[in-house]
Formats: structure tokens, sequence, C-alpha cells
């Protein structure tokens, strides 16, 4: 999964470290309440640049990819960044492949929202157009196909991710948000002290 922060990267200051063509290591100074340095993966080619490697899975199961605070590498590790939870995001790509090296991609597209938020708040409840029952990512613009480069819909306002638990519980889709932006050692879908499941779904 990568997000794209700002298409002209806002008060970030981005430092080349190197790279291939397609992904280039950067060191990005975020001013949230305190200078961070963080190292993170960035695509700087596809439509036009800007997208940051915030999550990685080899399965279709979500619910087990942990979050932490090491950077997410384009071969490593499966699990999403909590390091970057207060960062505003203004695009949240997909791209999925039946191979390591992405040559097989099958499905390629990045929902463009309405508005930046926070990562941590990538995921909304009856608002933006996601429903009492249905919580995802919603306040969508529009939803943009990588693989053809055509806008294919301006109507579709939320991607539904799971079941509506109640915000207050922190489960399904508000723990997502909270492994965003704080490490979860087994995955959005367990308990956050002990390695029992609380949910079944989740889906971008």
């Amino acid at each position: 999964m990568i997000y794209d922060n700002d298409r002209d990267h806002g008060d970030n200051e981005l430092d080349h470290e190197g790279g291939n063509d397609d992904l280039m290591v950067l060191t990005i100074i975020l001013q949230i309440c305190f200078i961070l340095s963080l190292k993170v993966f960035c695509d700087m080619t596809t439509d036009g640049g800007g997208f940051i490697l915030v999550g990685r899975k080899n399965t279709s199961v979500t619910w087990t990819v942990p979050s932490n605070n090491k950077p997410v590498e384009p071969f490593g590790d499966p699990h999403w960044t909590s390091s970057l939870g207060n960062t505003p995001i203004i695009d949240f790509r997909v791209q999925v492949a039946t191979q390591e090296n992405f040559k097989a991609t099958k499905a390629h597209w990045y929902y463009r929202l309405r508005k930046p938020r926070a990562l941590k708040n990538l995921m909304i409840i009856n608002k933006g157009g996601c429903g009492k029952t249905s919580p995802g990512i919603g306040d969508v613009q529009f939803v943009k196909d990588l693989m053809t480069d055509n806008i294919v819909t301006t109507k579709f306002r939320c991607s539904k991710f799971g079941m509506a638990h109640n915000a207050k519980t922190k489960f399904g889709w508000a723990k997502m948000n909270y492994c965003l932006n704080k490490p979860c050692r087994w995955g959005f879908a367990f308990h956050h002290k002990y390695p029992l499941q609380t949910d079944y779904s989740g889906a971008f």
C-alpha cells in the first residue's frame, strides 16, 4: 500500500539517498510535534511521483499483518508502518501482483481524497459516503486506474473496509487506524495486549 502525502511535498524536506528507477530511498524530515527523521521508500515515477510505501503484504489476508516503526521495504517482511500516522495524505494507492517484482501486476489504483487527512484517520464511519454500517476509506473524490491511466469514476465515495465496530472498542476499522499510528504486534484484528483475534475482515 502506498500513499501520496502531497504532490509538491508541502513543508517536507526530501533528501535523495539513492535507489533504482522506480523506488528511491528518501529521508523525510517531518515537522509534526517535533523534527523526526524517517527513512522510507518512495516511488517518484508513477503518476507524477510522491508515493511513500506504508504497507506490504504477501497474502490475501489483511488482519494478521503487524505494524511497527521499521521502514516498509519493497521486498522486506510484510508489515505496516506505524511511524507516519500524523502525516496528512491525499491519495491512497493499492497495487496487487502475483510476483514479488510486480511485473505481473493484476490491479493498480488509487483513491484521491476530497481533503487531506492524517494517515491514522484513513478509515472513517458515518460520514464521507461511509454509512453507519460501512466503515472504510471514505470521502473519495475519484478513483484512478493506474494500469490504464484513466479516472474510472468520480461517484465512488467509500471503499468498505469491514464490520462496523464501535470506535470505542478499537476493533476492526478503528484498530486499523490505531495500527497506522502505533505498533500492533499481531495485526489490527487482534487485542492490543493479547493474541486474541477480534475480527476476521478487512479489505481495501
